[in-house]
């Protein structure tokens, strides 16, 4: 008797867990874009960027980077393309933003031409302020630190304004800010000039 009951109870939570996964995957559909994809819209296109990084001895001079934003993969990824001179050097980075609708957040990944490390993020989209905020943690090669935490948030200001903020540990583990990026898009500056 008790192992009758014991298949019984196991057969009605497969054929609960079965409806349960049916009814998930015929109310939301994860192959396509949606209307969060909108929100990362506003990065498309080219943008003049001005990069502001800040340490315990003061912020550096500017350093200018040009970004291009291009949808990917049938809108469902956005690829942000960067590249600049930073100490003389060139410098290339990457990133593939987009929206994870199974899981229900953005999702970042950054890759440079300074490391052959991953920094990868989830973030949440805050409509009051405008901001969208991604966490993680990321190595940092230069001081040997694995997982380290960071955030970064994007504010946009207006169709064609956003600034980055980057914040990072200081030595006593406080968040602080380090790096601002100030976005303007290509041509607009020279049309207030």
């Amino acid at each position: 008797m008790t192992n009758a009951r014991t298949l019984l109870c196991a057969a009605a939570l497969i054929a609960v867990t079965t409806a349960v996964t049916f009814a998930a995957t015929q109310d939301g559909d994860h192959s396509k874009p949606t209307v969060h994809h909108d929100i990362l819209d506003k990065l498309w296109g080219k943008w003049n960027y001005v990069v502001t990084i800040g340490s315990e001895d003061g912020e550096t001079e500017p350093l200018l980077l040009d970004a291009d934003y291009r949808w990917a993969l049938g809108g469902r990824f956005l690829v942000g393309r960067f590249d600049g001179y930073v100490d003389g050097g060139l410098f290339q980075a990457r990133e593939i933003l987009g929206y994870d609708s199974f899981r229900g957040e953005y999702r970042s990944v950054w890759v440079d031409n300074n490391t052959t490390a991953f920094t990868m993020a989830t973030g949440a989209y805050d409509a009051r302020t405008r901001t969208l905020t991604f966490k993680g943690v990321q190595d940092n090669v230069d001081k040997n630190i694995r997982d380290e935490p960071f955030r970064f948030v994007y504010r946009f200001v207006d169709d064609d304004h956003f600034r980055i903020e980057v914040w990072r540990p200081n030595p006593s583990g406080k968040m602080v800010k380090g790096t601002t990026v100030n976005a303007s898009r290509k041509g607009i500056e020279d049309e207030n000039n």
